[in-house]
């Protein structure tokens, strides 16, 4: 696995437009700390920017995959399974202990938010979840797979925000909920494994499609017409 991830922090070397990619990551990542922070776990937005991390890396070494050098080597099904999948897995994990660690200080100081904290939580462990699986299809699919998340997203972010705006305590909470602080950062480090499997299994079986163009951005799609 750290031989995988070391493959990845290379090949991210040679990808396009790679710096791009990486400051917008590193912005993401910023901007969601301080949203998390300034916010106190309120909302969720800052928690979802800083999950969306790993995805960035997997687009350098996708575009990396998209030359015809790479597509035609032995390397090509490594490069759209394993390592992306390794890339997401290591940073997912990552980004779950910053989030786990906002949750575990926001309930420290605020006790009687700690169903909404770990509500928020749980949410954000389905929505990293769909993200793994879209990154799986996306690079194969796009129109399909961009069409499938907002489907699934938009109604999870309208309930959450609707939720919230009807409780008295402003914070969105599961009713059913019932579990400790303890079950549910074994259940997000769980979700990160299990939907990097999902993803690994999926992208191994579409790793025979081609490459969607219109995954990438305006600036590459000039060179694969």
């Amino acid at each position: 696995m750290i031989k995988q991830f070391k493959l990845a922090l290379q090949i991210q070397k040679f990808g396009f437009q790679r710096t791009m990619q990486l400051v917008c990551m590193a912005i993401m990542v910023v901007v969601g700390i301080i949203i998390e922070a300034a916010s106190q776990g309120v909302t969720w937005l800052g928690s979802f920017f800083i999950a969306l991390a790993p995805m960035f890396l997997t687009q350098i070494i996708y575009s990396f995959g998209m030359s015809d050098l790479v597509a035609t080597s032995p390397y090509k099904k490594r490069l759209q399974t394993t390592v992306p999948a390794v890339s997401e897995c290591i940073i997912s994990l990552i980004s779950m202990t910053v989030i786990v660690g906002f949750k575990i200080v926001e309930i420290h100081r605020a006790p009687e938010h700690t169903k909404g904290l770990l509500s928020t939580l749980m949410v954000l462990c389905v929505l990293m979840a769909l993200l793994h699986l879209y990154t799986a299809v996306v690079f194969k699919y796009y129109a399909l797979s961009v069409v499938l998340l907002l489907v699934i997203v938009w109604p999870m972010c309208f309930v959450m925000g609707f939720s919230t705006g009807m409780s008295d305590s402003m914070m969105f909470e599961i009713p059913f909920l019932n579990i400790s602080l303890t079950t549910a950062v074994i259940i997000s480090y769980l979700t990160v494994f299990v939907s990097v499997f999902l993803q690994y299994l999926l992208s191994c079986a579409l790793y025979r499609k081609p490459m969607s163009k219109y995954a990438q951005g305006m600036t590459m799609r000039k060179y694969l017409k």
